[in-house]
């Protein structure tokens, strides 16, 4: 329960909308003096109730090249065969309701960590290799054989925390795995990188 301090209009009367939401206006409820009103607002606000909702996202990230106490963001992006498919070359990361998507990084980011999560072991009618990149080529991880990074569990990539292995992105960039020497025919893992934003 959110408690808000606020001028209430005499004779004004809070009326739930069609989705049983009270809803708080400007001519229903002034901030500022007394009495003091009591406001649920968990849930209440939601993508859908803010125009230009695909702005959301760039705006959080925008705040991060300001000076300030900031919080190391994790950037999610998924491989799987039945959505990706598996012939050798890039292939942009993430899924978005069941289809192809990119997970993209800011400009002037720095990749201080990665690593990732096999989920459904990955398997090739070949040799396949696996590498990961985010600035240049096998940034992330180099390219290795199935074995050592398409086995179930987790993964470490390149960027362990240290400055002389960490990424400095020079524009917004795309997380990609790169497949070479045969195609996948099976798989699923999900890459996981941490940055902060610099100048």
């Amino acid at each position: 329960m959110t408690t808000v301090n606020a001028n209430v209009t005499r004779g004004k009367t809070f009326v739930p909308d069609a989705q049983g939401i009270y809803p708080v206006t400007i001519d229903g409820l002034h901030q500022l003096g007394v009495p003091t009103v009591s406001v649920n607002l968990s849930g209440q606000i939601v993508n859908a109730d803010i125009d230009a909702a695909a702005a959301i996202d760039p705006l959080k990230l925008a705040d991060m090249a300001a000076d300030g106490i900031q919080v190391k963001r994790t950037a999610r992006a998924t491989y799987d065969f039945s959505v990706h498919g598996g012939v050798s070359g890039d292939i942009e990361l993430g899924i978005t309701a069941a289809a192809a998507a990119v997970v993209t990084i800011p400009n002037n980011a720095i990749v201080t960590r990665a690593w990732w999560d096999v989920t459904d072991p990955l398997t090739s009618g070949g040799s396949a290799q696996v590498a990961f990149k985010v600035e240049g080529a096998a940034d992330l991880q180099t390219a290795a054989v199935l074995g050592t990074h398409g086995t179930a569990g987790l993964h470490e990539g390149i960027p362990v925390d240290s400055a002389a292995t960490m990424v400095k992105l020079t524009a917004a960039r795309n997380l990609v795995m790169t497949i070479s020497v045969a195609d996948l025919t099976a798989g699923i893992l999900t890459l996981f990188v941490e940055y902060v934003v610099s100048l």
